[in-house]
């Protein structure tokens, strides 16, 4: 299309930019999970190392002492034993899970599924919505301004966007602009996608002819939507996170004290 009108250099310009803003994008949602994942992370490497490499080197004192170990530190040290002896399947467990996900996640229904829980849960739908918004909206106006037919843009976009209910619905309001419908008028029947404000902007470009400029404030608008939810989501998360932490910490330091507590109970008496 560039070598045909003589636009090449252009459209290469165009696409450079929003392959630039993509990229930008990606790294601050990585950046903005990287807390929590960091998070889940150490307190899992902190209650493991204290139910598996603690508790088993207690567990002698408390059979010479006599001492009757708690439901909760029983059920601990049953479950820091079988790592201890059987690690290799538990290796092996996780391994399958990862690949079993990795191949569900290929199948149509179960890929829907899931990326249908990603715009319904709370602390990620906006930013997973935002995202979504600000994709389209860069490379719609990046094909658009390069000179395609809206259907041919629509095509590109529908597949270029990475959640499959976006990538569904882009597709059939390709259908319906083919069809003789307005693209506002189209988008307009996925209310739960595309919010009204940006339905509206769109449409005052389709009657100004502006539509390319519409797309171009929608990307910019978006974008930015994105980094604010990206620098909110530590703090919105983070009562979340030490709930979590405090659960996962406090039954650890239970089921390890509690013994000891009886223990030092029996000796004073």
């Amino acid at each position: 299309m560039g070598e045909s009108s003589g636009t090449l250099e252009e459209n290469l310009s165009f696409l450079a930019d929003w392959l630039e803003r993509d990229h930008d994008l990606r790294q601050e949602i990585k950046a903005a999970t990287l807390y929590p994942k960091f998070i889940f992370g150490a307190t899992f490497l902190l209650g493991g190392g204290l139910s598996i490499y603690i508790l088993p080197n207690l567990v002698p004192l408390f059979d010479q002492l006599r001492v009757e170990l708690p439901f909760t530190t029983r059920m601990l040290l049953a479950f820091s034993l079988f790592i201890q002896k059987f690690w290799f399947l538990v290796f092996a467990g996780i391994i399958f899970l990862i690949v079993g996900f990795i191949f569900l996640n290929k199948i149509k229904s179960v890929r829907r599924f899931s990326h249908l829980l990603y715009i319904k849960m709370p602390f990620v739908k906006g930013l997973v919505m935002s995202y979504q918004l600000a994709l389209v909206s860069q490379l719609f106006f990046t094909l658009f301004k390069s000179g395609l037919p809206i259907s041919e843009a629509l095509a590109i976009t529908s597949e270029a966007a990475t959640n499959t209910h976006y990538q569904e619905s882009i597709q059939q309001i390709k259908d319906r602009v083919g069809k003789g419908t307005t693209l506002s008028q189209a988008m307009s029947k996925y209310s739960k996608l595309y919010p009204k404000n940006m339905i509206g902007i769109i449409a005052t470009g389709e009657k100004s002819g502006t539509l390319d400029t519409s797309f171009d404030y929608l990307s910019e608008f978006y974008s930015k939507e994105v980094r604010n939810k990206t620098k909110k989501l530590p703090t919105t998360i983070e009562p979340v996170l030490l709930v979590f932490i405090a659960i996962v910490v406090g039954f650890v330091a239970l089921s390890i004290i509690s013994p000891i507590y009886e223990l030092t109970q029996g000796l004073s008496q």
